[in-house]
């Protein structure tokens, strides 16, 4: 069976940060077509997806999420320490160089016995 391509839109997506280890990653919310008309707790659609993309990073020393692959770098976002009254935070802001898409796919899974078709939605990151 081929790919269905079917582009299942993305809502919004950030960028988190883990300072110590250098390492980055994205969070995607999803938009799906029945979403205003269910009721609580019923047809969420899917959830919040977390990929850890090959070779985007956080470098400590700009203090920004970068996208690094074949000598070509990117600056997806920076991160910067802030305050709210009395709370500390991290605000990771996007640049609008790294835009993140998705699609549902269909990938072979073989069970032992046969080969199935799976659908699984794919995250991309696409720069521009």
């Amino acid at each position: 069976m081929p790919s269905c391509g079917i582009r299942f839109p993305v809502e919004s997506f950030c960028f988190e940060v883990e300072r110590l280890s250098g390492r980055a990653r994205i969070v995607v919310d999803y938009m799906y077509p029945d979403r205003s008309t269910q009721f609580i707790g019923a047809g969420r659609g899917p959830r919040p997806t977390i990929a850890q993309i090959p070779g985007l990073k956080y470098e400590v020393e700009t203090g920004t999420v970068v996208y690094e692959e074949g000598g070509k770098k990117v600056v997806c976002a920076d991160v910067r320490d802030r305050r709210l009254l009395f709370w500390k935070y991290v605000d990771v802001e996007p640049t609008g160089a790294c835009v993140v898409t998705s699609r549902v796919t269909r990938h072979s899974e073989d069970d032992g016995w046969s080969i199935r078709q799976v659908p699984t939605l794919d995250t991309y990151l696409e720069l521009r």
